[in-house]
Order: structure tokens, then sequence, then C-alpha cells
């Protein structure tokens, strides 16, 4: 894996995914990419609000992205230390799954990381609202989806959740296989009925 996107909205647990990306990766050289994506509908984080307008609005909420970003890319610079990782910033106003989709094209991505809340209003969807959304709209890339609060541990088993209506290729597979290969894990199929 050369390149990783990072998307991040400044959570703890979108933070906890970029630790654990890290870890899982820590003997590689690994470009990280950490993106933010904010719309006029994105909450401001801080309370100091300008004029009222949009452009002021939109102004406040690129100013926050970048400071979010340059604030996430110190600490894990911090707390990981590892000369074979670098990181850069993204800061997008678009629409968090057109920003993704425009960044793995533009940035050549090997693998999306997203943290994962697991909270959701259907309670059918474990996955939690964003993750899922990415999923259904994201263009050919891997995508790790770190659940809420997890601890790093090499992973011991994968399992690779399949439907049977897709046929896989190597292009694919790859990215699940170099996983397991670092981590040296079993891959387990899994199809639920």
């Amino acid at each position: 894996m050369k390149n990783i996107l990072v998307a991040t909205d400044f959570s703890n647990n979108s933070y906890n995914a970029l630790f654990f990306a890290t870890q899982l990766f820590r003997e590689r050289k690994v470009n990280f990419i950490l993106m933010n994506a904010f719309t006029e509908q994105t909450k401001l984080l801080s309370q100091k609000v300008g004029a009222p307008g949009k452009f002021d609005l939109l102004d406040q909420l690129a100013d926050e992205s970048a400071e979010g970003l340059n604030q996430h890319c110190h600490k894990i610079n911090l707390d990981s230390d590892n000369e074979q990782h670098h990181f850069e910033t993204l800061s997008i106003n678009d629409h968090l799954t057109d920003a993704i989709n425009r960044t793995i094209k533009t940035h050549k991505i090997d693998l999306l990381v997203m943290g994962n809340s697991g909270k959701s209003k259907n309670k059918g969807n474990p996955g939690g609202n964003k993750v899922q959304k990415v999923l259904k709209e994201i263009e050919l890339c891997p995508v790790l989806s770190v659940p809420l609060e997890m601890e790093f541990e090499i992973p011991t088993e994968i399992a690779f959740a399949t439907d049977y209506h897709h046929m896989y290729d190597a292009a694919v597979l790859n990215p699940l296989i170099r996983i397991a290969s670092i981590s040296k894990a079993s891959v387990c199929i899994l199809h639920v009925n």
C-alpha cells in the first residue's frame, strides 16, 4: 500500500482509525492523506461566528478544517513517530463521497480508512450512516472501516464478506491479500443467508 486516504471529521473515532492504520502499516512506507470534507451544512467546531453570510461561513469552515487537519497531523506524528510514514492534509469544500471519489482518482489512493461509530438511525444497519453511504457510492477503492474505540491488535483472522453475486478478480482481492500477508492473518470467507 502506498497512498492511504483517511477521512476525518476530527472525532476521537476518526483519529482512532488513523492511529489503527499507522500501526497496521508500521513496517511499510506509506503516504497518509488526511482529508476533511465540509459544506455549508457542516456544523462549526467553534462558537465564534463572523458576520452573517454564506461566504463568511465557508471561510470559517475552511479555516476550522485546515486547523483540525493540522492538529490531527501533529498528534499522529507524536503518537506514531514513524520515519516511513509521510502525512499530508487535504481540506475540501464538497460532500464527503464526492470529495473521497475525486481524491481517490487524483491521488491514486490504494486504501480508504474511516472510523465507524456504528451509530445509525436504522437498527438493521450496524455500520453507521457515513460509512454505509461511502461504501455504496465509492468507486474502485478498498475501504478499511475501523470500529468505534477499537484498540490496535495485529489481526489473526480477516473476514471477507460476500453475497456471491459478484466475481472478484485479483485487483479487488490484492489489498485484502496484502493486509493478510502484513499481519500473517488467515482469511475466512463469510456469507450470511
